[in-house]
């Protein structure tokens, strides 16, 4: 079982969001990935570099094969520690206003909003971290109950 959960989303047609949730310090992550073509890339975004065997170019005048570089940039939106409290953030992607509702006691819950339009963006951010408090929740009914009837 890994200690961080893990997940992406699509955000538009170059952009993902991936959230990630380390269960130990209840840290929570929002990363925005983007491919490095786009114009407005941030100054404080880490820039990652990876040439691609498959894609190449050649070229007809000396006829060399170079490879096609294709890039991304990452940057980390969010960090905050939940410490299991319900919280509200607010945070901002390509100069809009999103917020973040996290519900992390028992039935877990992620729901980013845009702040602007009132419509949800991401219904859940870890599908996984919900499905497994859901079950955990079920089975403590489920004791729970079997204790007071025996």
């Amino acid at each position: 079982m890994a200690w961080m959960q893990k997940q992406g989303h699509r955000w538009d047609h170059s952009t993902r969001l991936i959230c990630r949730y380390q269960r130990l310090s209840t840290r929570f992550e929002l990363i925005v990935e983007s491919e490095i073509r786009d114009v407005s890339v941030p100054a404080d975004a880490e820039i990652t570099v990876s040439t691609q065997a498959q894609s190449s170019r050649v070229n007809q005048a000396d006829s060399t094969v170079t490879p096609v570089i294709a890039g991304a940039w990452s940057q980390l939106v969010l960090r905050k520690h939940l410490y299991y409290l319900p919280q509200k953030i607010d945070f901002e992607i390509s100069n809009q206003t999103y917020r973040v509702h996290i519900w992390p006691l028992f039935l877990w819950r992620t729901r980013i909003i845009c702040v602007a339009t009132g419509r949800v963006v991401v219904s859940e951010c870890l599908d996984v971290r919900r499905r497994r408090s859901i079950i955990r929740w079920l089975y403590a009914s489920f004791i729970g109950l079997l204790r007071v009837l025996s």
